[in-house]
């Protein structure tokens, strides 16, 4: 993920640098002084190219941090400590993974040759290049995009699949796209990450959740060409239109 910097409320003038991993959070002075070294939990056990993180937010309501992984995992840590802010070790974003895809029509060659370049300059780990192409496309991904987050309400708003069976189908995989809206609703001193809607649509999603100024209406594209409007107090569409 793309490091986060936000000020020090407990040394005003300073800042500090936010990392997130796929198994572990940090967080350092901009001296490279560590605060602390927190791990996520995230199972070991999933595909490297599933565990990757995209994204790490901000939440002033709970005064948290927090990361998403591919697989749908929300890692919710507290700013200051790093500990877990959850009740649970980590709230898993409802919705399968989406079809596998096709793969790209290149002869071996140039696949090859993509794979040397790619290794030079892409530090994913195991990643290849062709896992990366499938990333970019949303094949066999359940999250492909940042995160974001309504500052006003605290709401968590993230693009993902739908749950299996939206699509009219249980078979293990998501056809239908979903927005959705997540809070962070104080339980025992932690918090209890509750869905609060979700907004299905056909086709997955490439893009992330945008929200206007005022935090009354979030934008989605989907994989057809359009550009969606929706409530978000309710996650209904206000409007979609094809973008062409």
């Amino acid at each position: 993920s793309t490091p986060m910097i936000l000020n020090d409320p407990e040394s005003p003038g300073d800042e500090v640098v936010y990392l997130a991993l796929n198994d572990r959070m940090f967080a350092l002075q901009t001296d490279g002084t560590l605060i602390y070294d927190s791990p996520t939990g995230l199972p070991a056990t999933v595909d490297g190219a599933f565990r990757n993180v995209i994204g790490i937010n901000y939440q002033a309501q709970a005064d948290v941090v927090m990361s998403l992984a591919v697989n749908g995992e929300l890692i919710v840590k507290d700013r200051a400590t790093g500990e877990n802010a959850l009740n649970d070790q980590f709230y898993q974003v409802p919705g399968e993974a989406t079809p596998p895809g096709a793969p790209p029509a290149l002869p071996p060659p140039v696949i090859a040759a993509a794979e040397q370049i790619f290794k030079r300059f892409v530090n994913l780990g195991s990643l290849t290049f062709l896992e990366f192409i499938d990333a970019l496309l949303g094949n066999g991904r359940r999250v492909v995009n940042d995160f974001g987050v309504d500052q006003r309400s605290g709401r968590i708003w993230i693009g993902g699949t739908a749950p299996d069976g939206e699509d009219g189908v249980v078979d293990g995989v998501s056809e239908f796209g979903a927005l959705y809206g997540i809070d962070l609703v104080e339980s025992g001193g932690k918090y209890d990450a509750v869905e609060a809607c979700h907004y299905s649509f056909a086709g997955g999603t490439a893009s992330t959740p945008t929200l206007n100024q005022s935090g009354t209406r979030i934008y989605i594209g989907d994989n057809f060409g359009k550009l969606v409007a929706i409530d978000t107090s309710d996650c209904s569409e206000i409007w979609a239109t094809d973008v062409g």
